[in-house]
């Protein structure tokens, strides 16, 4: 019997980071987030907060803003971005001839 689960040494110090906004009415937004640390599996930030953003990119935006806080202060690396449930949008570039 094991007393103390391994850590994968590989997964030191990673993180999943995830971002939820769900609109309550046309102006107040929900936004929960948190942090999962990879090599535990425990979550070890949540956030959940109102705000009155004028776009569901903006509120990803503040809540983000304090995600990036948290592992830059507890020294910790997000794997992949930070996920969410909305539609960010999309930069692309569109090869347009003209004569």
């Amino acid at each position: 019997m094991r007393l103390f689960k391994e850590i994968d040494e590989t997964l030191d110090g990673r993180v999943l980071a995830r971002v939820d906004v769900n609109r309550i009415n046309r102006q107040t937004r929900a936004v929960d987030a948190f942090i999962v640390e990879r090599a535990t599996g425990k979550t070890i930030f949540k956030l959940h907060f109102l705000t009155n953003a004028k776009n569901d990119y903006a509120a990803y935006e503040v809540a983000t803003k304090y995600i990036r806080q948290f592992v830059h202060d507890h020294d910790y690396i997000v794997d992949g971005g930070v996920d969410t449930n909305i539609e960010l949008p999309i930069v692309r570039n569109l090869n347009k001839r003209t004569r």
